[in-house]
């Protein structure tokens, strides 16, 4: 099942990670961290590694032993992030659509054990 973390400060929401399984046909057998975001205002305080260390004991407590996650082949900040916790690209790419546009994703993944 899905889940969702949600990260509070003084009933403020500061931030969320959702979990669920793969929806990926070629990993079915994964789960995925489908989204994880932190108010910019709150950004560089932790709210990031504390959501994605929630995120990844939630995945684990699913049975998970590796995950998966699609991020903009552009957005430079959010993939530094994610590599500075230990996923990497597996050379999967797809395009999304986002009204007119077509963004590019980059699939990451990263061994839970």
């Amino acid at each position: 099942m899905p889940a969702t973390l949600i990260a509070v400060e003084q009933e403020e929401i500061w931030g969320f990670a959702t979990t669920g399984p793969s929806q990926d046909t070629d990993l079915p057998n994964l789960r995925e961290l489908w989204a994880i975001y932190v108010d910019p205002q709150h950004w560089g305080q932790g709210v990031g590694r504390l959501l994605m260390t929630a995120a990844r004991d939630r995945l684990r407590g699913d049975g998970a032993r590796e995950a998966l996650l699609w991020v903009f082949a552009g957005n430079e900040r959010a993939r530094r992030f994610y590599e500075i916790d230990g996923w990497r690209a597996d050379g999967a790419r797809r395009a999304e659509a986002i009204g007119d546009l077509a963004m590019e994703e980059v699939r990451y993944r990263c061994a839970l054990i």
